[in-house]
């Protein structure tokens, strides 16, 4: 699905309205009516419910206004409060304001400060409308909306978000100290990118992205998007009847060395989970026999002289638990420079390759697994920059060297060198433990082999990943999971991923 910013959201629905003659006040109308209809989804019966709908000036508060209406036809109990000047709401929304108006609807301004009414009406009601700030509004929230939020946020009150929760970034995921946390949020049209990227993502509570009548035409493209389950079904590689074990291919991993024997393991365990036919495993000699056992079904090598290991790959990782010795490193360079396979580099490998300098896969079929520290070193940028825009960061960073970059982490962002961006929606803090990116990099090396391209290889692993994270910290909990617990619910989120 297509994740848009606030702008973006904004260009389709002016093109609806310009292109396509759909008037302005039919979306609003549309659009408050979904909100109506997911009330009642999630709260049940309303007509015993007492609703407080907290409007600003803008198009956001016009949906609010036209929620109001349709709540006060039906006969419950409804309190609208307008957040800023009355004279400064024009357009479709003063459209609605005045409807609500002449229906007698009960409607408290507050232009310039709280006020005890908001009190009384927070402390009567059952559940808060959100239609305060929308897409439309930047920076953070100013007087008088930052006391009225900070008010909801007291009241303990169930909050629903309409299109946006209040102080959320549409854009990047920030939030305001006063932003409000949703139980429900109903966005329209295409999801906003800071719904499904953190911090945000944990002030949406469940998330529905509501039809308003736009032209399906206009929703369709873009550069950004959420992965979804039907989105890795489709592209994950079919297992026909007269397949054998050369049909989904050949990885050859180079990991692995004295103290990190597990990283070798557990990123061939990943691959052999991930349904590569076959998986060589070349690690020093003096940990050939730690590991060689621990997986019975790869064929473990001695990493003496990997020329013919390579003849024979279809694809290749480097880089788990490789170290940083000079023979890691000239391992890495005499790969890259002579290789023309797929090759996933991470860990080790990508801290020996911000050292010997990104010109050695700048447009090679190669996809990088930084985390947040990883990739500060090698685009030279501060962690905290990295993280407070993600998926730009990302985008930028794969278009400038030419690859495929998964930038791991909360919501990992996996980057083409086309400008295309995929946001993952699955996985959970108890992953949070060491090995689970040598798992993921497994994965992803066992999808290259298997025929996939760079990019959806690198999309589906992220996706099954952090699903079989899912399905695992159910069972296990967040401070019990382990990667190779990761590992063993691979096979049920392969299941899962395939469901129709």
């Amino acid at each position: 699905m297509r994740l848009v910013t606030g702008q973006e959201m904004r260009e389709v629905d002016n093109r609806a309205i310009r292109e396509y003659g759909i008037p302005g006040v039919v979306l609003m109308e549309n659009a408050g009516l979904r909100v109506v209809e997911e009330l009642e989804r999630e709260f049940g019966p309303l007509a015993e419910r007492r609703v407080c709908v907290f409007a600003g000036p803008g198009n956001n508060g016009g949906d609010g206004f036209v929620i109001a209406r349709h709540l006060l036809c039906r006969g419950i109990w409804t309190k609208v409060f307008l957040v800023g000047k009355r004279e400064r709401v024009r357009g479709d929304a003063l459209v609605n304001l005045n409807i609500l108006e002449k229906m007698g609807a009960s409607i408290t301004v507050l232009s310039e400060r709280n006020d005890n009414r908001v009190q009384v009406a927070l402390a009567l009601c059952d559940i808060i409308v959100d239609a305060l700030l929308g897409t439309g509004s930047s920076g953070p929230p100013r007087a008088p909306f930052p006391a009225v939020m900070e008010a909801i946020k007291g009241s303990s009150r169930p909050v629903v978000a309409v299109d946006i929760p209040s102080g959320l970034d549409p854009d990047t995921g920030k939030v305001a100290d006063c932003c409000l946390k949703a139980q429900l949020t109903v966005t329209f049209g295409l999801p906003k990118r800071g719904l499904c990227l953190l911090p945000g993502a944990e002030y949406v509570g469940r998330l529905v992205v509501a039809d308003i009548g736009l032209p399906p035409a206009l929703l369709q493209g873009g550069k950004t998007r959420l992965v979804s389950r039907g989105y890795v079904a489709s592209i994950l590689p079919q297992r026909p009847s007269a397949s054998h074990k050369g049909t989904f291919g050949h990885l050859l991993l180079l990991a692995g060395s004295r103290g990190f024997a597990g990283a070798a393991v557990l990123a061939a365990r990943g691959a052999l989970r991930s349904g590569a036919g076959l998986v060589s495993l070349a690690v020093p000699g003096e940990i050939v026999p730690l590991v060689a056992p621990q997986v019975p079904e790869a064929m473990v090598h001695e990493r003496t002289s990997v020329e013919e290991l390579l003849e024979r790959a279809t694809a290749v990782v480097v880089g788990p638990g490789l170290g940083m010795s000079p023979d890691a490193r000239r391992l890495l360079r005499d790969l890259l420079g002579k290789i023309e396979k797929p090759v996933v580099i991470d860990a080790d490998g990508l801290n020996i390759l911000a050292q010997e300098g990104l010109e050695l896969v700048a447009k090679k079929n190669v996809v990088l697994t930084p985390h947040p520290g990883e990739m500060a070193r090698l685009a030279g940028l501060p962690v905290a920059d990295i993280q407070a825009d993600r998926v730009e960061v990302a985008r930028s960073f794969a278009k400038k060297w030419g690859l495929v970059l998964v930038l791991k982490g909360a919501r990992t962002v996996v980057a083409g060198p086309d400008g295309t961006v995929f946001v993952n929606p699955t996985g959970n803090p108890g992953m949070a433990t060491g090995g689970t990116g040598d798992v993921l990099a497994g994965m992803i090396g066992s999808l290259l082999a298997q025929g996939l391209g760079p990019v959806e290889a690198a999309t589906a692993a992220v996706f099954l990943h952090g699903l079989a994270g899912d399905l695992g910290v159910v069972q296990l909990g967040a401070a019990g999971l382990v990667a190779g617990d990761v590992v063993d619910y691979l096979p049920a989120a392969w299941q899962e991923a395939l469901k129709t």
